[in-house]
């Protein structure tokens, strides 16, 4: 008797998927055998019925989890154990319904964590697939990137000659391990790129990589009152049709006033550092600049890590909080600022993170 186990490409074992047996190349209607891994993704056949052409193995995620693709594998018998390696679904396009984001599947609750300077590693030649193993590995869905930056690092386009042709092969990269990609388009802006004419032309440019991609949505800049980050006319840019985003993320700088025009499809709001009030904030239905009618996402819940007070305790809370309210929240760390590994106490956080369930 042969045991199957069945794992992601993590290695992580994946309870409760169907596994059917068929003879030959029948159909998994003319499978013989039908059964479940248990929870360490195990399942023990009994003896195989005798076959001359072989059997078929049907492993079908649908009536446990959508996060994997349907396999099927022909053996020629099972005199040996059978390890069976399924990969994460690639993510399907986004879209925004009655203030929630839905994909392909339903509507979806978005965690994802802060990596800057990911595809700045990617376009420098960077492995950064380890990285992505241990975002993924903690339950992230999407990693939110920065296109351009000088204060935390010296990343400017224009010294990257295959900076948009690359767009398309890191996204798809990271739709290998499952991830969204939320494309920051500007930050830094005026240090990096001043002049209105040259901005629209980048952006334009950016859009037109990302929409090549089923697992991207972006925001046009980020905080665009602080440092230099504004771009020099917001209402110069095409809000995207094909795309899910943001025209920019805001904190409670406007106080009990909404956050300024333009907006597009997703408001990005960023939370006041300052507990309690960052864990309320991230109930977008009490939030002071939650606007009625509008997608919220919190992309900068107070950060996490060196540099930062945030305890575990309020960590759950926020993650908790977003729940029903919002749509998205992103897990922001001092390592995830510069796409480094997440530390000791990082990783702490990223577990209660990323494992909260309502």
């Amino acid at each position: 008797m042969s045991q199957i186990r069945v794992t992601n490409i993590l290695g992580a074992p994946i309870p409760l998927i169907n596994i059917r047996l068929s003879l030959g190349e029948e159909s998994s209607d003319q499978a013989y055998d039908d059964r479940f891994t248990d929870l360490v993704g195990a399942t023990a056949w009994p003896n195989p019925l005798s076959s001359d052409n072989g059997y078929t193995l049907y492993v079908n995620y649908s009536n446990a989890t959508l996060a994997y693709e349907k396999t099927l594998i022909h053996v020629d018998d099972f005199d040996e154990d059978i390890e069976i390696v399924l990969p994460y679904t690639y993510p399907s396009k986004l879209r925004i319904h009655n203030k929630k984001l839905f994909n392909m599947y339903g509507e979806i609750l978005l965690r994802g964590n802060t990596d800057f300077l990911l595809y700045k590693k990617y376009l420098d030649g960077e492995d950064i697939e380890p990285l992505l193993i241990e975002r993924k590995s903690y339950g992230s869905m999407y990693v939110r990137i920065f296109g351009m930056c000088k204060i935390i690092s010296d990343f400017n386009p224009a010294k990257y000659p295959d900076y948009y042709s690359k767009i398309v092969s890191f996204c798809q990269l990271l739709g290998k391990y499952g991830l969204y990609v939320y494309w920051t388009v500007f930050a830094d802006t005026q240090l990096i790129m001043p002049g209105l004419s040259t901005q629209v032309t980048h952006f334009d440019k950016v859009v037109k990589e990302l929409e090549k991609v089923t697992n991207t949505y972006l925001e046009l800049v980020n905080e665009p009152y602080a440092h230099d980050n504004a771009t020099d006319d917001p209402f110069a840019f095409d809000e995207p049709q094909n795309l899910v985003a943001s025209s920019g993320s805001y904190n409670d700088k406007y106080g009990n006033k909404p956050t300024p025009q333009p907006r597009w499809s997703l408001h990005d709001f960023h939370t006041p550092r300052s507990y309690p009030k960052m864990v309320a904030d991230q109930n977008m239905s009490v939030n002071p600049n939650y606007i009625i009618g509008q997608a919220v996402k919190s992309g900068e819940p107070d950060g996490y890590g060196i540099g930062y007070d945030t305890k575990l305790d309020q960590i759950k809370e926020m993650s908790g909080a977003i729940t029903g309210t919002g749509c998205d929240i992103c897990y922001h760390t001092t390592s995830g600022k510069r796409s480094l590994p997440w530390t000791g106490e990082e990783k702490k956080g990223a577990v209660v993170f990323f494992s909260y369930h309502a």
